[in-house]
């Protein structure tokens, strides 16, 4: 009897539960729906040079290899990486690091207008990246002596509190924007610098957008390389624009009954 009672009232919950919920469905967009694409809201270079010479260096008149500069980027572009030059002729030491970090922030407004009933399927980051080029005709900005193009070029990474629009020098190295591993996405490493078109998968971290539209979208590129102010010639200079995010969505909604 008892057996029997727990039984029914088992059954019983059970349909009381599924009267009370809904089925959901999910309804693909329409095709010129199922995609947005988000566009640069702003972008950011900041530049840091350090630098220590001996006393009879005043002699040496060789003029500082070429970094990234404001006139070299285009609308749209940021500067990345780094540059070490060390010169060490008879008693002088020239040495010598530029730091570049590149930041871009993307308006998600059209991300917010889909709505928080929105499932993401996939969200790809794209951009362009070229390296420092100088002359006529333009060629690759080569290390000035035995540097090598650094394997640790930009990776992507994510800023860990707020910076300012377009380009910005700084005087120190605590002026440097502090960064961090971007959420959800593997680290990245753009490799020897070239020409190329770049895709990195960000679905996960917009994802995380979703349920919290108010947050930036922001992302840095940087080297954190060790070799920093080095008595070499390491360098990675990139120059990276054409920024976008695809996103694939789908609209989550009540079946029909």
């Amino acid at each position: 009897m008892f057996t029997q009672l727990r039984s029914f009232c088992i059954a019983a919950i059970a349909l009381l539960i599924m009267s009370g919920c809904a089925p959901v469905a999910v309804e693909e967009g329409a095709v010129a729906e199922s995609v947005i694409v988000l566009e640069p809201k702003r972008t950011a270079t900041y530049t840091l040079m350090e630098w220590g010479d001996d006393i009879v260096c005043g002699f040496d008149r060789a003029p500082y290899p070429l970094t990234v500069r404001e006139d070299d980027l285009q609308t749209g572009e940021v500067g990345a990486g780094f540059r070490n030059w060390f010169r060490h002729e008879d008693q002088c030491r020239r040495r010598y690091t530029w730091i570049h970090q590149a930041f871009v922030e993307f308006d998600t407004q059209p991300l917010r207008d889909l709505g928080r009933a929105t499932a993401i399927r996939s969200a790809t980051l794209r951009f362009h990246e070229r390296p420092l080029s100088a002359g006529q005709p333009p060629q690759l900005v080569r290390s000035v002596a035995d540097g090598l193009s650094s394997t640790n070029c930009p990776m992507l990474r994510a800023p860990a509190e707020s910076w300012e629009r377009g380009w910005h020098d700084v005087r120190a190295r605590a002026d440097l924007i502090e960064t961090g591993r971007f959420p959800f996405t593997r680290t990245v490493s753009l490799g020897l610098p070239g020409i190329n078109d770049r895709e990195i998968d960000v679905t996960k971290f917009v994802q995380r957008l979703v349920p919290r539209p108010e947050r930036p979208f922001e992302l840095a590129f940087e080297s954190i390389s060790d070799l920093f102010y080095q008595n070499n010639n390491e360098f990675c200079m990139e120059i990276l624009g054409g920024f976008s995010v695809a996103i694939e969505y789908e609209k989550i909604g009540r079946a029909e009954p």
